[in-house]
């Protein structure tokens, strides 16, 4: 979207941090506590949720992106990763924990009240990621249809549409 290299992708998650990308005079990068201290940045609040999201948090600042009033987050990829609860079953995806040490639906939500626009990107070859997906659209994400694109990622790798079409039976 920059028209340039900002963040390492690959097939598997290249990280697990929250990344803020934002215009500025040169390319620098700071961890998640400069970023959450200063509070010209307005992130300040989600001190909220504690430290390991603040550490599981940066900021990346770009010389060459073409507006001032531009500011972009990528998140974590999507995981699933349930915790059993005293006998509930883990795949109860309304009770499901994902352990990542913060509330992480609380931060998405946090992101996406204050964005102008949510791009959800959906990798459709990686199944096993829709139950945490489903609960972020649910959770996270829900009444704030106006400002969200769901992006079918990777839709070039399937060879026929019915593949595509059992994927959301």
């Amino acid at each position: 979207m920059l028209g340039r290299d900002v963040q390492t992708a690959g097939v598997a998650p290249t990280d697990d941090c929250f990344t803020v990308v934002a215009p500025g005079p040169s390319d620098t990068d700071q961890d998640g506590p400069a970023l959450i201290g200063d509070p010209d940045m307005g992130f300040s609040n989600l001190r909220q949720f504690g430290p390991t999201l603040i550490h599981h948090t940066q900021l990346k600042v770009r010389s060459d992106i073409a507006t001032e009033n531009f500011m972009m987050v990528d998140s974590p990829g999507m995981i699933d990763s349930p915790v059993s609860m005293g006998g509930m079953s883990q795949f109860d995806s309304d009770k499901q924990i994902m352990d990542r040490g913060y509330d992480f639906q609380g931060v998405v939500r946090w992101f996406a009240e204050r964005a102008d626009v949510v791009l959800l990107f959906f990798d459709p070859d990686k199944p096993g990621t829709t139950g945490e997906t489903l609960s972020i659209l649910l959770h996270s994400l829900g009444g704030m249809d106006h400002k969200l694109l769901i992006v079918l990622n990777k839709a070039d790798q399937f060879k026929k549409v019915s593949l595509f079409i059992i994927l959301f039976q």
